[in-house]
């Protein structure tokens, strides 16, 4: 090693062992860092025990970068002596509490300023077991994570789950954990064409799977192959081809051998490349790593499972755009679907392809690179922080006329993706590409952990309710780059409204979009306006959250509590996306002049694609050419998806359900198959547009009262005219926005569809007969729907009424931006 003093700045990284496949990584990145004058030094020791068996070690220094330093270990814990590690300015580590240097570090450096200490991991444990040790370990990992001067975060949710352990969102690095595939990719292009121009080319009927790793338990080996049978049992599946080796190996060699079984074991080079080349799909049942990147390179959708023990490389994969990922028991049936539907395989094949270049090893290594520079650049911000003066976070008028607003976005993301994560995304993008400085704090629920402890879940209880950690971190956000505003939509449940009373105690004014009804009802839904003005508390005892008292009870708490100390009063401007939102806030007593109405709007991208032709003849076409009734949603009874089925029993006509598949409706015990109705599951934005477009109407059953209804207007820029329940903010979308009072259950002219009486079959179901019957008034609402889309409803509409809010909000503090 060489460590002569240099005029460069030095980085150090220590790993414990050093793999195969990051050999291209290590030295792109010595290449790229010697180019910006940073001089990189690896260490790594040999393999011990368990790694040697895996037979992927690197056992000499690939370059003059690298450095074999000798290992001692005291059980599970290492030592690495790593020589004069003080000469270096940035040490980078692996994040695992076995490390004894880590310790050391972490000590020095909190006595001497040099040198700085980058943690780089998975954040957590992705496989722990459950169990109390497992607990502790980990939350002793998160502490010595806030001590480091920063994070490298495989992926983006790895980087969200740093931020909700107290990692400021400026010290950390998404690194997008990557492989070098674009050799391995050419080398399957290359197999796949000669394949193709063989004689005799194999054109036998079924499917090729494939899959690539290691066989042992949690690769759900069993699970693969009793998918391939059911496959093979309608005739889909040609082969299965399997690559590796482990302890499971002899669940594929143990018995007769089923001939659509291909095993080869451990495969590399030419014969991996082969296998990929052969295959038309990658199935993955269990834990899943960086093979996605292979199935990506390769061109091939990947599907798997939740299963809960994925590696972080799992946020690769876009259930819809690039792969599936699917319930352990619906595996094979979804399975079987996507192979029965060639157009979707085709769908998420040109999706993997193109992950492939975003998920590349050059754009890990100038990530990584970028965020070296970043370090090595930055000073001692913890010291910076605190000289910065609460009033710079609100500053004068004079100071801020001439340059660009300044905006912090925060969202709570949730588990299951809904409406409120949509028009998140939405509105960043429309902020961004209005010029807005767009900062945002995203924090994500699947980040919380499945098992946990009392202790654990106790914090979490206080957590929601009112979160320090989350009111200490937007503080440091705020220090180290203020804002002219702040935009909160969801905090439920990770980061509290408690971060309301920060803002409005540093003189920062808060906008906050009331997306649901959680500050005054447990559920976060109501049936009506009545139940605003109810004491929330007659729900204790009752499992309303969840089929859970104890949830209930903790959201009672945190309903009355924000009630006491007025927090939601303290808001800037409270955005409402109905006026049956208006009105619900006017009834809990909220003060007129907070409320400012603004609905949502389409996604750019399909303003982008909608509406080239809007003439009269474009919507007769459409009309002409519809066929079904469609419903876009969740298998939520709330959403009405129950009501609905069991309602179109009465009914023969087409109905299309996506979001749902039909296993996930069999799980309602009411379920009863119908052949009219067809479930398409999720499906892309892409391929929505063509659902909208050939629809003849479009259902929206709501059994709760919504704020708003994006699939509507999603529906109107495809002229698609709308039967909606007559609750919430549904109603009013069905007429022009200066006629919303008028309510009423029949049509009137310039409605772009009707209102049923929610949860009333017999209503619906004749609501539905009349429409289909009377093609001329579907005609007259399709043309009123675009005519709403259009006046209403265009991205830039909303961006519009975004950034005057935000004026009005700074003008009224005597605040002039963007001048």
């Amino acid at each position: 090693m060489n460590l002569n003093p240099t005029p460069t700045r030095r980085l150090l990284i220590i790993q414990q062992v050093l793999k195969q496949y990051r050999l291209a990584f290590y030295q792109q990145l010595a290449e790229q860092l010697a180019a910006d004058g940073i001089e990189l030094t690896l260490c790594f020791s040999l393999p011990q025990a368990a790694d040697v068996a895996k037979a992927d070690n690197v056992t000499a220094p690939p370059g003059s970068y690298a450095q074999l330093v000798p290992l001692r270990q005291f059980g599970p814990l290492v030592w690495q002596q790593v020589p004069q590690v003080t000469e270096f300015d940035l040490v980078i580590v692996e994040q695992a509490n076995r490390h004894l240097l880590n310790y050391l570090l972490l000590l020095r450096r909190l006595l001497r300023p040099s040198p700085k200490l980058i943690f780089w991991g998975h954040g957590f444990n992705h496989q722990a077991p459950a169990g109390i040790w497992s607990s502790l370990k980990e939350r002793y990992k998160k502490t010595l994570l806030r001590h480091a001067d920063g994070f490298f975060a495989y992926t983006a949710p790895v980087a969200r789950y740093a931020q909700t352990q107290g990692v400021a969102a400026h010290r950390i690095t998404v690194l997008n954990n990557s492989i070098d595939t674009a050799a391995f990719a050419a080398q399957v292009r290359t197999l796949r064409l000669q394949m193709r121009q063989q004689l005799p080319f194999d054109d036998s009927p079924g499917f090729t799977l494939l899959f690539c790793g290691a066989l042992y338990p949690d690769k759900k080996i069993p699970l693969l192959l009793q998918t391939a049978r059911v496959l093979a049992d309608h005739k889909l599946l040609k082969r299965l081809i399997v690559l590796g080796d482990g302890p499971d190996r002899n669940l594929l060699l143990n018995g007769p051998t089923p001939p659509w079984l291909d095993y080869r074991g451990p495969c590399f080079g030419d014969d991996k490349a082969a296998a990929y080349a052969q295959a038309d799909l990658v199935l993955h049942p269990g834990l899943l790593g960086l093979a996605v990147l292979d199935a990506f390179a390769a061109g091939l959708p990947l599907v798997t499972t939740n299963f809960s023990g994925h590696s972080p490389e799992l946020a690769y994969l876009e259930h819809g755009s690039n792969g599936l990922i699917i319930e352990e028991k619906g595996l094979a049936a979804r399975v079987l679907q996507l192979l029965q539907t060639p157009a979707e395989l085709a769908h998420l094949a040109q999706g993997a392809a193109q992950s492939a270049a975003t998920y590349s090893l050059p754009a890990m290594v100038q990530a990584f690179a970028a965020g070296v520079r970043q370090a090595l650049r930055e000073g001692d911000d913890t010291a910076a922080i605190s000289t910065v003066p609460a009033p710079d976070l609100a500053m004068s008028a004079a100071s801020v006329s001439s340059r660009p607003l300044r905006v912090l976005q925060i969202h709570n993301f949730y588990q299951q993706p809904g409406g409120e994560d949509v028009v998140v995304q939405n509105e960043a993008l429309l902020l961004q590409q209005a010029g807005v400085a767009l900062q945002t704090w995203y924090v994500d629920s699947a980040s919380i952990p499945t098992h946990s402890h009392w202790w654990s879940k106790l914090q979490f209880a206080i957590d929601l309710c009112w979160n320090r950690q989350a009111q200490q971190q937007l503080r440091a956000r705020l220090q180290a780059q203020p804002v002219d505003i702040i935009h909160l939509h969801n905090t439920f449940p990770l980061l509290s409204p408690a971060l309301i009373q920060t803002a409005h105690a540093l003189g920062v004014p808060l906008v906050l979009t009331v997306h649901n009804f959680r500050w005054c009802h447990p559920s976060g839904c109501i049936q009506s306006l009545a139940d605003v003005g109810t004491c929330p508390w007659r729900y204790l005892g009752q499992p309303v959250y969840r089929n859970s008292r104890f949830a209930t009870a903790l959201l009672l708490v945190n309903i009355q509590l924000h009630q006491w100390f007025g927090t939601y009063k303290l808001c800037a401007r409270l955005l409402c996306p109905s006026q049956f939102v208006v009105n619900a806030l006017l009834q809990a007593g909220f003060n007129k002049q907070l409320l400012q109405l603004k609905p949502h709007s389409v996604a750019p991208d399909i303003a982008d694609n909608h509406i080239a032709n809007d003439q009269v003849s474009g919507v007769g076409n459409k009309a002409a050419t519809a066929g079904y009734a469609l419903f876009v949603g969740r298998a939520d009874a709330a959403k009405g998806l129950y009501f609905l089925l069991d309602a179109w029993q009465q009914l023969a006509y087409p109905l299309w359900i996506v979001g749902v598949s039909e296993q996930q409706a069999a799980q309602w015990s009411g379920y009863k198959p119908n052949p009219w109705v067809r479930f398409l599951g999720a499906q892309p934005q892409s391929a929505l547009g063509g659902l909208y477009q050939r629809a003849t109407l479009l259902l929206v059953p709501s059994l709760v009262a919504e704020t708003f209804g994006n699939v509507v207007i999603e529906a109107f820029s495809h002229g698609t005219p709308c039967l909606v329940s007559d609750i919430g903010g549904l109603p009013e979308l069905l007429w022009p926005r200066h006629n919303a009072e008028k309510l009423g259950h029949e049509p009137e002219p310039g409605s772009a569809g009707q209102v049923f009486a929610a949860g009333n079959a017999a209503d619906f179901c004749m609501k539905v007969q009349a429409l289909l019957n009377n093609p001329g008034l579907l005609l007259q609402m399709s043309q009123q729907a675009q005519q709403l889309y259009k006046t209403y409803y265009l991205p830039q509409h909303n961006q519009q009424a975004l950034l005057a809010c935000y004026q009005q909000v700074l003008a009224e503090q005597g605040k002039v931006v963007g001048g």
